[in-house]
């Protein structure tokens, strides 16, 4: 790894090495431009930086930028790129990794600064790559890390400061640019392994091969890559078996075995009033539920010991296999003009596992043959199992009720999400020079991504009011057939009771849902500089301009079932729609003096969905001595709604709900409020749900034309030391600041939630009126919500960035060189403000699946020597606090600091091939657990979830 560190690096021996070579071999490839200083046509020491299209020596860039090299990635055994940059401390929120199980859908991305996937753009040789859906439809945006050949990765280049006036929308955070490698002679084979050492599971393994040709006019690399990332389940590590729940005991929270509600769960919600007052004289309250004693065949009050343990069939690490062909050519045409292609195809393979389907209560308008709209988990008082119904078998004198019953359906298996998704990209152009000073580039870009989804094991809610209902069964020979005889089906029976044909029936064999990605983008591009026209004292004035026009569009074809609703997996609708843009842009880099230098850039966009929009840049870097080099960035940026945002409807996700009104005794209540609207709804204190509950909030589809892009500004100021007492060293630190206005999202649930039930008056609280549904006891709690998608947040962020590195020559043993290199980043500020849901602060807070830890560092000690390297790093994350769950309300609602170990060999075997072998997480660290996670009681993309890890890989070269 390399920080962007200018002049100082100059100073550090092996860094000048890797300089001098990089520049060489980088302006033969260039990103957007040619990268070629002209003078001189065997010294190339100038090449295009990320963040600018201008040709200039590579630390002459006044913006904080990390470079990883390609043995970087190697010599961490990691498969895909995602795995290697989720450890770097510029990354947080929320990574979609291979442990991104509910939520999932096979798809690598990451959260430059905690502001999203979709708010970090990734490039492939310094242009767009076709974004994929993410997490299903709900969203898109994100570049698939899976697409990238990791065989022919040079080296990885992540911008950290908005770069909207050099790439477009999108670089609100930053760029991540993966350059890959343009120019290979001969022939290269690797094959990597790796697996947990705990149990020798999670294994993974990949085999590459890569050729290529280069002549005096042209040059050609061909690669071929497969990797296969195996399935592990939470059932194979002891600390994600079991779903554990805080029980409040004697006073105290104890941590016990829970899981979901959803398992055999009667509820009474559906009583008249004739049934409420026979559940009063009973000694129950009105909305009581119930559970069918497997023992006595009786009813009794449901508690958390029966919710249903769904942890250890989930997938804690989802499988992944991939297949890539990549070819990256030029020839010379003419002595001043090269035509260049790129071509990636990758097919990719994948599933996420979740616990069997459930009556869920999903909707409250399930038409049923003979009781109007129902919940799609209605049980009519006519089935003879019914122990509340028409034939009632419990001590309570209660008859003649319909019910709701939350059956889990253990019987058939579990969920599976199955995925086959192939992109491809293409990318033709040429290049030139004219006059020898002036530079110029005309490319095309063409990608498609198309996911086909198959999704297993779910049930059919029409045929449930009819299985369930004997009146509307027994007429259907099929439904007769399916429940045995019996003409109705009885959900109400242990575990293990429902025969497998009634799912013949009331199954779904598969869901197919499609969709595609496509994205066209040709662009123009002019560069030179002023020699003997405009020059300064430092130099000529460089100079970029270019045109662009870039067409995206999207389609996503629900299968029939899931169009109309009738599954628990959620109603979606199809979408289709694309936008077009064209962009102006041009850069200058004004040398003022050899010491001083400044640079400025705008960007014209002009979108057909969401309007016009400018952007700028302004940079400057100052070395007042040959030890100090002083940086600074001003910029403005945008992101423009993309397709889902839209035109794609409603959407709708399942937060997991912090409830006030559970233990609201407790809680911190000055104006007594809470209390109040709490004992409202029917709760009274020392209230304890007992498990975790998940409603359903759904964000309405804007108006047509109301979205603008999203804005930002950021700031960077930094520097790089380079002490002259201390050769070899390099201390960089940089401070930035991000402010996104107009952030497209609706406000979030639990905030809503939480204002609501704190409100004066809830009648005209604002909070109060998101929530359409209520649920509990008497008059309930707020439940579902429904809120518009619009440019209502406002998110800042600050921190600074702290990077040393220390590198000199040695005469240890075998070894002669030695290099230290730490990278931090302390995270000072992140909230996020909506409007009725007010204000949150995240520094050094974890929520479902995001996590913002206040301090994420790494550290790495490396000996060189002929013969190989050794490495050992560690990686640090600082303790964050449950966002959602206070510490008094529970046994855990800390994620603890964790601090991980790895080690690292590489060695050279004669002159063709390298053999690297390490072992990572060392001392088997356990990811921190706490109350409000989503998957596995943790957060996979910010935590090692495998454990202990040895690989082994291999390069040959001939």
């Amino acid at each position: 790894m390399r920080q962007g560190a200018p002049s100082a690096l100059r100073n550090f021996p092996v860094a000048g090495v890797v300089r001098d070579s990089l520049a060489a071999l980088l302006a033969l490839c260039g990103l957007l431009a040619p990268a070629v200083a002209h003078g001189d046509a065997g010294i190339l020491e100038e090449i295009v930086v990320t963040g600018s299209r201008i040709a200039r020596d590579e630390y002459s860039s006044p913006a904080p930028l990390s470079v990883y090299e390609q043995d970087d990635l190697i010599n961490s055994g990691v498969v895909t790129l995602d795995e290697f940059l989720m450890e770097s401390p510029s990354f947080t929120g929320f990574q979609h990794s291979v442990g991104t199980n509910y939520g999932g859908t096979g798809l690598k991305a990451v959260s430059l600064r905690g502001l999203g996937t979709k708010r970090t753009l990734v490039l492939i040789n310094g242009r767009r790559q076709v974004g994929s859906f993410i997490g299903g439809s709900g969203d898109i945006g994100a570049v698939d890390l899976n697409t990238i050949p990791h065989a022919i990765i040079e080296r990885v280049e992540v911008l950290k400061d908005g770069a909207s006036t050099i790439y477009g929308s999108d670089a609100l955070a930053g760029v991540v640019n993966v350059i890959l490698k343009r120019e290979f002679q001969g022939v290269q084979l690797r094959g990597s392994y790796g697996a947990g050492a705990r149990n020798f599971d999670a294994k993974n393994h990949g085999l590459s091969a890569t050729a290529g040709l280069a002549g005096e006019r042209g040059r050609v690399l061909i690669s071929a890559e497969f990797s296969k990332q195996e399935e592990l389940l939470q059932a194979e590590r002891a600390w994600a078996l079991t779903d554990d729940h805080p029980i409040r005991v004697d006073g105290v929270f104890v941590s016990m075995a829970s899981g979901s509600s959803n398992s055999r769960r009667i509820r009474t919600t559906e009583f008249d009033a004739t049934g409420n007052a026979a559940l009063a004289a009973a000694g129950f309250r009105p909305g009581q539920q119930f559970i069918l004693d497997a023992n006595s065949g009786q009813p009794r009050p449901f508690t958390a010991s029966d919710a249903y343990n769904y942890a250890p069939v989930n997938a804690l690490i989802t499988p992944n296999e991939r297949r890539q062909l990549s070819a990256i050519g030029a020839w010379g045409v003419t002595p001043r003009v090269t035509a260049f292609a790129e071509a990636f195809y990758t097919h990719r393979r994948s599933h996420q596992r979740l616990a069997p389907d459930a009556s869920f209560a999903l909707t409250s308008a399930i038409p049923t043959p003979n009781h109007g709209l129902r919940w799609n988990d209605f049980v009519p008082a006519s089935n003879p199992a019914n122990p509340f119904g028409q034939h009632p078998a419990n001590p309570f004198g209660i008859s003649g009720q319909h019910v709701r019953i939350n059956r889990r359906f253990v019987e058939r298996g579990g969920r599976l999400f199955q995925q086959s998704v192939d992109t491809w990209r293409f990318v033709a152009g040429l290049s030139g020079s004219l006059g020898g000073r002036l530079n110029w580039e005309a490319s095309y870009v063409r990608a498609e991504n198309k996911d086909t989804e198959q999704v297993r094991n779910y049930g059919r809610f029409d045929r449930w009011a009819i299985v369930v209902d004997p009146s509307a069964c027994r007429p259907v020979a099929e439904c007769v057939t399916a429940t045995g005889g019996a003409g109705y089906l009885n959900p109400f029976g242990a575990f293990g009771t429902l025969p497998a044909s009634v799912f013949d029936f009331l199954g779904i064999d598969a869901i197919e849902n499609l969709s595609r990605n496509e994205m066209e983008t040709f662009s123009v591009m002019l560069s030179g500089d002023f020699v003997g026209r405009l020059e300064l004292s430092g130099g000529p004035v460089a100079w970029s301009a270019g045109l662009e026009r870039r067409e995206e569009s999207a389609r996503f074809t629900p299968d029939s079932f899931v169009a109309e609703g009738l599954t628990t997996s959620g109603a979606a609708s199809p979408l289709a729609g694309g936008f077009r843009v064209g962009e102006s842009y041009a850069e200058a880099l004004l040398p003022f003096r050899d010491d001083f230098s400044m640079e400025a850039s705008l960007r014209h966009s002009d979108y057909d969905t969401v309007g016009r929009t400018t952007t700028y840049r302004a940079g400057a870097l100052f070395s007042p001595t040959d030890a100090l080099d002083l940086r600074a960035t001003w910029s403005t940026g945008f992101r423009a709604a993309n397709v889902v945002e839209l035109f794609g409807g409603d959407q709708s996700d399942f937060p997991i709900v912090e409830d006030p009104c559970e233990f609201f005794d407790l809680r911190p209540d000055p104006d007594g409020h809470l209390a109040r609207n709490c004992a409202a709804a029917g709760f009274g204190p020392g209230f304890e749900w007992g498990f975790q509950y998940q409603a359903a909030h759904t964000a309405t589809a804007p108006p047509p034309g109301s979205l603008k892009p999203e804005e930002s500004r950021t700031l960077t100021l930094g520097g790089a030391f380079s002490p002259g007492f201390l050769p070899g060293m390099t201390l960089g630190m940089d401070y930035w600041r991000i402010r996104v206005a107009g952030y497209i999202a609706a406000p979030p649930y639990n905030s809503l939630l939480r204002n609501c039930l704190y409100a004066a008056d809830q009648a005209a609280d604002p909070a109060c009126a998101f929530f359409t549904e209520r649920t509990g006891h008497a008059g309930g709690v707020p439940d579902d919500a429904i809120a518009p998608l619009a440019n209502l947040g406002l998110v800042r962020t600050e921190g600074i960035d702290i990077n040393l590195r220390y590198g000199r020559d040695v005469r240890v043993w075998l070894f002669d060189a030695v290099e230290a290199v730490a990278e931090g980043t302390w995270l000072r500020r992140y909230d996020e403000t909506f409007p009725a849901a007010g204000s949150n602060e995240w520094v050094g807070r974890i929520g479902e699946v995001h996590a913002y830890p206040e301090i994420k560092a790494t550290f790495r000690l490396s000996l060189d020597s002929r013969y190989g390297s050794v490495s050992a790093s560690a990686r640090y994350i600082s303790a964050m606090d449950d966002f959602l769950r206070p510490a008094f309300l529970t046994d855990d609602a800390l994620a603890e600091a964790i601090w991980y170990h790895d080690l690292y060999f590489n060695f050279n075997i004669g002159e063709r091939m390298e053999l690297a072998i390490g072992v990572t997480n060392i001392t088997d660290e356990e990811p921190p657990q706490y109350h409000s996670a989503i998957n596995a009681d943790t957060a996979p993309g910010t935590y090692d979830t495998i454990g202990r890890r040895a690989f082994i890989s291999s390069t040959l070269r001939f």
